[in-house]
């Protein structure tokens, strides 16, 4: 289970930092796939991580193109639907990695960081919504 968890860690960070030096030196389809193996060993304990195993190993194909540009600061009307796309995938992906980490942490039974996944996941989530709409 720990190495499954460094897994969705070490994927996530990749998909959220960019450094970007004409090529992405971390890119996102490499953060996607350490997300979906993390996801794949976890997915027989746990049902609903298998939606965030489809859901990231869709991300690994569709995000190549970030490798490449920043396609949130394109301007053409494709581009910028294709970010959309990409947001809205995103969150789906963080939605069912959440709900898989609640289960975790409710198997183990500590109620306080249940609370505070609950929390986290909420105020996750509003600020993506807000911050995508802005």
């Amino acid at each position: 289970m720990t190495k499954a968890i460094n897994f969705l860690f070490w994927g996530y960070l990749l998909v959220f930092v960019r450094i970007d030096v004409g090529i992405d030196l971390l890119p996102v389809p490499l953060g996607y796939l350490l997300i979906a193996l993390g996801c794949s060993k976890l997915e027989k304990r746990y049902p609903v991580m298998q939606k965030a195993w489809a859901y990231s190993t869709t991300m690994i194909f569709l995000s190549v193109p970030t490798v490449f540009l920043d396609v949130y600061k394109e301007t053409h009307i494709l581009w910028q639907s294709y970010g959309l796309l990409m947001a809205i995938f995103q969150l789906i992906v963080v939605y069912f990695l959440l709900r898989g980490l609640k289960l975790i942490v409710i198997e183990y039974g500590n109620p306080i960081s249940n609370q505070r996944l609950k929390r986290f996941t909420n105020v996750y989530i509003g600020s993506y919504l807000l911050t995508s709409v802005a």
